[in-house]
């Protein structure tokens, strides 16, 4: 029986032109991937959920969500973006590993009933140090991993209320939920442990932004970590 793959669903967008012009300038999002958790491309399933979302979450090891230029906000959300919140509802029915980033928090916290907000202290955009908490520090997704550590952030929205069962692992200046835990197997972060800094830079380019950017050598051992605790 062959293993199964992690997905990727990423949400980026509906607009055709936009992506094609992201992975022109950064590249294909699953190369990020594979180089920051040191495994072949292979080993992923690629779906961009404006033209498909999946049925059967169950078809995977683990599922990855991130990044988008839409907030899940009610009223402003298209179909497909409904179809994702249904599909993250599956996934933590079944129990797949989840995580969340960036938009990918949004989206999940969204569909699991909790309301996005611009951020209180506007927008989040360059290298911020992450601060873990005394949960953090003791969750498998931080395993090795120094208690406060710098990230490639970007968002302007952000979840200020959680669940009663919703865990903060780690906070920012700008963000007091970086980080939340749901249960055992979602996990989700607001900034981006698989970009470098050099892709924040070529965003910056491409929004006609200014940005400071630091190395963020840390980030990567948060997705490995997701591969050997949650996903293996």
């Amino acid at each position: 029986m062959s293993m199964k793959k992690i997905l990727i669903l990423e949400i980026l967008s509906d607009d055709d032109e936009l992506k094609a012009k992201d992975e022109e300038v950064q590249g294909p999002y699953v190369k990020m991937f594979a180089e920051a958790m040191d495994i072949g491309e292979d080993r992923f399933v690629f779906i961009d959920a404006s033209k498909k979302v999946p049925n059967n979450p169950s078809e995977y090891s683990g599922i990855i969500i991130g990044r988008s230029t839409y907030e899940p906000i009610e009223g402003k959300e298209k179909p497909w973006m409904k179809e994702v919140y249904e599909f993250i509802r599956k996934t933590v029915k079944a129990g797949v590993p989840l995580l969340g980033i960036c938009g990918g928090l949004e989206f999940t916290a969204r569909a699991l009933g909790g309301e996005v907000v611009p951020n209180p202290k506007g927008k989040e955009f360059g290298s911020f140090d992450i601060k873990l908490n005394e949960d953090g520090k003791k969750d498998p997704l931080f395993e090795n991993m120094p208690e406060e550590f710098m990230a490639q952030v970007s968002h302007g929205y952000s979840v200020e209320e959680l669940k009663d069962d919703w865990k903060v692992l780690g906070s920012s200046e700008m963000c007091n939920n970086q980080v939340i835990a749901i249960g055992d197997k979602v996990r989700l972060v607001q900034f981006h442990p698989e970009i470098k800094p050099i892709h924040l830079e070529n965003l910056a380019k491409m929004r006609n932004l200014e940005v400071e950017t630091k190395e963020s050598p840390h980030t990567k051992q948060i997705l490995r970590n997701f591969l050997k605790n949650f996903v293996e």
